[in-house]
């Protein structure tokens, strides 16, 4: 039997459910409301748990997709590109970097 390590399995995949599930919900809402087929009351209860699901997938995999940085980045003075400290040249442009050291 294989070990599901940290990152994969349920764990990655709840909180984008809830998110495509909140934003599948709000839509459902919005359209539902629009065509008259729910009331106002019942279109806010449905608008605010959609919300909140939004935002509570959001919160969790805002975190993972963030970029980690392993220090100082630098702007390509050609292109505005992030490039790493130890980069010669650009990764995007191909403009040689000269080092201020």
């Amino acid at each position: 039997m294989a070990e599901v390590t940290e990152g994969e399995g349920w764990e990655g995949i709840v909180p984008i459910a809830v998110l495509a599930l909140g934003i599948v919900g709000y839509l459902s809402v919005l359209t539902l409301i629009a065509l008259g087929v729910l009331g106002t009351a019942i279109g806010l209860m449905g608008g605010a748990v959609s919300s909140l699901m939004i935002i509570s997938g959001a919160v969790f995999i805002y975190p993972s997709i963030r970029r980690k940085d392993d220090g100082e980045v630098f702007i390509c003075p050609r292109c505005h590109e992030r490039v790493g400290r130890r980069a010669d040249s650009c990764p995007a442009c191909g403009a040689e970097l000269v080092s201020e050291d």
